[in-house]
């Protein structure tokens, strides 16, 4: 057997019974883009998570959860620097279509007294090539995130 028969053989098996880490489209439970986005698994200290991605060749990912001062430290050392809120505002538009995925609705805007961080080299479980942004209300630990990758 060749080498290119056995790869070709070794891709039709390999993952066979798992599903893919990314797909087309959106509707993704919060928790999955999550996991293969942030950090896996979900740490305890994180709570009210809601959000979505839209995958197509790459990924737009926005989330918004409650986490312990813990927990936001550790996800703003690691790899993200402090910005002002005009570098990182364009990417808080939140696409149309992923709107009614938050309640009450999406708005970092709005904060009165927000951190923004950027973080413009990432790699994770859908992309080798990412750009992280996170906007953070440290008085009441809540987290807005948006994301992309390709």
């Amino acid at each position: 057997m060749g080498i290119y028969t056995a790869l070709i053989i070794s891709f039709l098996f390999v993952g066979c019974d798992r599903e893919p880490l990314i797909e087309s489209g959106s509707n993704y439970p919060p928790e999955k883009v999550f996991q293969h986005i942030i950090k896996s698994p979900l740490p305890e200290s994180v709570s009210l998570l809601q959000g979505d991605a839209e995958t197509w060749q790459g990924y737009r990912a926005f989330l918004r959860f409650k986490a312990s001062p813990q927990y936001i430290n550790s996800l703003v050392s690691s790899g993200f620097t402090s910005v002002e809120w005009q570098r990182v505002s364009y990417n808080f538009n939140l696409l149309p279509n992923l709107e009614n995925r938050f309640k009450p609705a999406w708005n970092p805007e709005f904060l009165t007294n927000k951190k923004c961080y950027l973080n413009e080299d990432v790699e994770n479980d859908w992309t080798n090539s990412g750009f992280h942004y996170l906007v953070i209300d440290h008085d009441n630990g809540i987290v807005y995130f948006s994301g992309s990758g390709t």
